[in-house]
């Protein structure tokens, strides 16, 4: 390449835990030598020292709500992670994994690989078309979105609420309204905690897609009653 560059997976030599929530900046200030951290604008980062190692701090994160996401050598995350703890003990910081993660993007209508996205779902399926810039010049893919455009989009990616008693999840058939016909498939389905309701997101024919329709779900042999709504679900005040 020109920039005479190499690219190295380095993956393996890195952790990373995600400060997120209303909180984040208060505890963020807390910690000595990362409170210039909380001036980053999003998708900004900075280095800093913490728990005793060098960290990249970033203002990023998946769950809808502000946060920052710490990158750190892997045997220094211990420290960083009993620190964090150690400074939001009076400000409501609980740990959690990925499926509590999992469930606040969800609530935000983000998109995950695998679910939303992946080599049979397009972007503009998935409601990504805000960042596909088709006057930007030649990129991969390009011809194919393109097409996809011009000729409209034959599926769309919906949000739905569960009126039925049950939970949908991902790869659940979605059928019209009458339970007759398949449309679609589920995404991804859960109880939120903030919403404290069954919902999820689903890609269904175009036809289906209008917010305020009526589908099924089949979850386990039983077609639940859904109602197509606005996205997102959850957005922060």
């Amino acid at each position: 390449n020109k920039f005479n560059a190499k690219i190295e997976n380095k993956s393996a030599a890195y952790g990373q835990i995600a400060l997120q929530g209303p909180q984040a900046q208060a505890i963020l200030q807390k910690l000595n030598g990362a409170s210039s951290a909380c001036e980053l604008k999003y998708f900004c980062f900075c280095e800093a020292e913490l728990g005793g190692c060098q960290a990249i701090i970033a203002r990023t994160g998946y769950t809808g709500e502000d946060g920052f996401e710490f990158f750190m050598p892997w045997d220094g995350a211990p420290a960083v992670w009993n620190l964090l703890l150690e400074q939001g003990e009076g400000l409501g910081l609980l740990p959690c994994g990925l499926g509590a993660r999992d469930s606040l993007r969800l609530e935000a209508c983000y998109p995950l690989h695998g679910h939303e996205l992946s080599d049979e779902i397009s972007a503009l399926e998935s409601g990504l078309g805000w960042i596909v810039k088709f006057d930007k010049g030649d990129f991969i893919g390009k011809q194919a979105l393109q097409r996809q455009k011009d000729s409209g989009l034959k599926r769309n990616l919906i949000g739905f609420y569960v009126d039925d008693p049950g939970i949908a999840r991902h790869g659940d058939k979605v059928y019209a309204e009458d339970g007759a016909s398949e449309i679609g498939v589920v995404t991804s389905g859960t109880k939120t905690p903030t919403l404290s309701r069954a919902l999820g997101m689903a890609l269904v024919d175009a036809a289906h897609s209008k917010v305020d329709s009526k589908i099924a779900v089949d979850v386990r042999g039983r077609k639940l009653s859904c109602s197509v709504v606005k996205k997102p679900f959850y957005k922060r005040g």
